[in-house]
């Protein structure tokens, strides 16, 4: 329950940020089968970056699978 708080915290952060700076990106998110996610996506000019958001301490290599997905779909 915690990760899914936390992940809701970062995100809107991150909008705050965004919007307190004066810009209007696009904000997406990205859910497809066999459990590939990407939590926040923000799309500045012709940048694509992926925010995947852990509320865990210990860090996952293959919690990143979801952005490497993304970077080879394009």
């Amino acid at each position: 329950m915690f990760g899914h708080i936390f992940e809701n915290y970062a995100i809107m952060e991150a909008v705050k940020l965004f919007s307190a700076l004066g810009k209007r990106e696009m904000f997406s998110f990205f859910r497809a089968d066999k459990g590939i996610k990407i939590d926040l996506i923000v799309e500045i000019g012709n940048h694509i970056i992926p925010f995947e958001f852990k509320a865990s301490m210990n860090f996952e290599k293959n919690g990143l699978s979801a952005s490497n997905h993304l970077s080879t779909a394009r």
